[in-house]
């Protein structure tokens, strides 16, 4: 049987006890109550854009696209692509890969094939290459800046213009979350196809067999990353085909100095489904851009759409 001191000293260290973990329990509420605040705070912050504010992301991110395409057709680069087929049991029947020099001849893009399956051009591929080449100086020389080809006709890789310039007529359009990509704050929509428009052009029709989801960069409103999965099947490319474009941030020096960001192409990558000539194939295609250079050109707009890009220094020899 305890003492009456032992008893007492229990009994004081048991409330003392009771008092600490009394203490402790609210300072955990209190710390959790911050916590949940702190997190009421962020999701505000991330508050995922719909109705007028989606719409008005999508407009800026229209005029962000136009504005850097002006800024981003003024590089020269250099592409590597790898192309694999295989049959519709999965074994690879071919595979090439190519190198090619993106420059500018009077005044307008050229893509020329400086490699082939990792070797040099040699011979007649060299010759048939050197004559494109040759044809194109002359073809080009001394045109006016109104007969040019458009740039908007010479995009590289695959043209999204349509799918892009046409998600707030074409499509049902939804943010579904906020993601950092590469460091940096973007916006995650999916845009897949509306079952109440029906538009009678084959550009519009085509765009509306795929489902799309864009990585919005939240400063610049630009599509870093676009991901296409076709839903049904076409007359070439069939349902479950999927692409994905990549496009990186640059940070231009302007002559006073200061600096700009453009945005341009990282990668291509297509697995695709397809039928030619009554055989049913797969594809994977890769395609990188490295070695960015800018050349000094002066891009105008003739309207929304057509844009042509006007010699303003000596042309860049190969």
């Amino acid at each position: 049987m305890l003492s009456k001191d032992t008893h007492a000293f229990y009994l004081d260290h048991s409330e003392g006890s009771l008092l600490m973990r009394n203490r402790r329990v609210v300072c955990l509420l209190v710390f959790a109550l911050l916590a949940c605040t702190g997190m009421g705070a962020v999701q505000a912050e991330e508050k995922l854009p719909e109705g007028k504010d989606l719409t008005a992301l999508i407009e800026k991110m229209h005029a962000a696209m136009h504005a850097n395409r002006k800024l981003s057709l003024q590089y020269t680069d250099e592409e590597f692509k790898h192309h694999i087929a295989f049959d519709k049991n999965g074994k690879k029947i071919q595979e090439v890969t190519w190198k090619y020099e993106n420059i500018f001849l009077g005044g307008l893009p050229y893509r020329r094939l400086v490699e082939l399956n990792g070797k040099p051009l040699t011979g007649k591929l060299a010759a048939e290459e050197q004559a494109r080449y040759d044809k194109a100086v002359a073809e080009r020389k001394g045109m006016a800046p109104k007969n040019h080809t458009t740039l908007h006709s010479l995009q590289r890789v695959m043209d999204e213009t349509t799918p892009l310039y046409s998600l707030t007529t074409l499509f049902e359009n939804r943010a579904v979350r906020a993601e950092l990509l590469d460091g940096r704050a973007s916006w995650v929509i999916e845009s897949t196809p509306r079952t109440d428009v029906h538009p009678s052009d084959k550009p519009k029709k085509d765009a509306m067999e795929w489902k799309y989801s864009i990585w919005i960069d939240a400063q610049d409103a630009y599509p870093a990353k676009i991901v296409a999965e076709k839903l049904v099947d076409g007359d070439h490319v069939l349902a479950g085909t999927k692409w994905t474009v990549i496009r990186r941030r640059h940070m231009e020096t302007l002559a006073d100095g200061a600096t700009r960001p453009v945005w341009l192409m990282d990668s291509f990558h297509c697995d695709a489904h397809m039928t030619l000539l009554w055989k049913t194939l797969g594809v994977s295609d890769d395609e990188r851009w490295s070695n960015y250079k800018k050349f000094q050109v002066d891009v105008r707009l003739l309207d929304d759409e057509e844009e042509v890009s006007e010699e303003s220094t000596a042309q860049r020899k190969p």
